[in-house]
């Protein structure tokens, strides 16, 4: 009684097991083909309207491609996986047609991620020569205005208007007591040029942090191009080394 109580839970239980697989594996073509079709889509609408030439939307483009693409490499997964059921009846000619769309599809996707390489190192030398002369231009701009203060320092008059200079480059008034209308000129000069020195320190961190930023994105990116062109070459070069013998299809 006990061994047959046994065997009836048991059986129960392997009787579920086969049935859940059995919904997963119906399942699994329509997640495929569902993860499949949104990804290609939300790749084309990241795609268009196109901005070619402009190396800050084409990085971005490529990175959000970058981003999406790993749902198509699920969804073939998944689809490939549902292709397979345990005997060897064949395969549907619908199937059959989507393996030779998946592997066109593969090559090109290969194709375009190894082509992608090149152009992100391109963008990627225009984003960062780009980055550089606009921090050149406010350089040159702050220079400019240093050059104007010097110019309004030797114009001086009266000790009000040093003080009032001496705020618009940061430097203490406190520092002016006890000294002769000339020391305080020369303080002033001085302190321009600390500040100039300064700004030109910061601008330069500024353009280095943002190179930085550039240069490793493009490699994440880079990396992220070479691993999809090597997976898409092989699941094309997978799906043609598959032989489909002609009429041997499960109709």
């Amino acid at each position: 009684m006990r061994n047959f109580l046994i065997d009836l839970l048991l059986g129960t239980r392997y009787f579920f097991v086969e049935g859940y697989i059995e919904v997963l594996n119906g399942l699994a073509p329509f997640i495929g083909y569902v993860l499949i079709f949104s990804t290609i889509v939300n790749c084309l609408l990241s795609i268009f309207p196109m901005q070619s030439g402009d190396p800050a939307w084409e990085l971005a483009t490529i990175s959000t491609i970058l981003e999406q693409i790993w749902g198509l490499i699920v969804g073939l997964g998944f689809v490939f996986i549902s292709f397979y059921d345990g005997d060897d009846r064949g395969v549907e000619l619908n199937q059959v047609a989507f393996l030779r769309v998946a592997r066109w599809l593969s090559f090109l996707l290969a194709l375009g991620f190894i082509f992608a390489v090149p152009l992100i190192v391109v963008d990627s030398h225009k984003l960062m020569a780009d980055s550089s002369s606009k921090l050149q231009e406010i350089q040159a701009n702050r220079i400019d205005k240093i050059h104007q203060l010097e110019q309004k320092v030797d114009k001086v008059t009266n000790p009000a208007q040093m003080k009032i200079l001496a705020q618009q480059i940061q430097l203490d008034n406190n520092s002016f007591t006890g000294m002769s209308f000339t020391d305080i000129k020369d303080k002033l000069k001085n302190g321009l040029n600390k500040f100039a020195k300064q700004n030109e320190k910061a601008l330069m961190i500024e353009q280095e942090k943002k190179a930085a930023v550039i240069r490793k994105k493009a490699i994440y990116n880079i990396v992220n191009c070479l691993i999809l062109f090597a997976a898409f070459l092989r699941i094309g070069s997978k799906i043609g080394s598959v032989g489909i013998e002609k009429n041997y299809y499960n109709t």
